[in-house]
């Protein structure tokens, strides 16, 4: 592992507040610019952070960076989504409609507190 989870959540945090926050994808497709500057869900801000990309390089598989720092969103976050994988956990929350950047973001910080702690 290259970077602690602390810190890609850390990061991430600044990704969406440079960025924008978005629902309903990794980011906004229809945005103009480099795909790393447009805005994103939390994942994608993750993804960004860990892979240089706001989606998986690999369809469907995150590097080990970036899904450990989703694990440990995922375990502070409250889904619908009661099964162990943190991807599907946080676009779960991520996506809920009444979801605010604030609410991401805090999130993130706090999950990022709670392992560096």
């Amino acid at each position: 592992m290259n970077k602690s989870p602390a810190l890609i959540l850390a990061d991430a945090v600044e990704i969406l507040r440079r960025n924008g926050h978005f629902q309903g994808g990794y980011f906004q497709e229809e945005a103009t610019g480099p795909e790393y500057d447009r805005p994103v869900c939390a994942l994608g801000a993750i993804l960004i952070v860990a892979e240089g990309l706001p989606y998986p390089t690999n369809p469907g598989m995150f590097s080990e960076d970036a899904y450990e720092a989703a694990r440990v969103l995922a375990r502070s976050i409250h889904s619908t989504v009661v099964d162990d994988d943190p991807i599907e956990r946080i676009a779960d929350w991520n996506d809920a409609e009444e979801r605010t950047p604030g609410e991401v973001m805090q999130a993130m910080t706090r999950a990022a507190e709670e392992w560096a702690a």
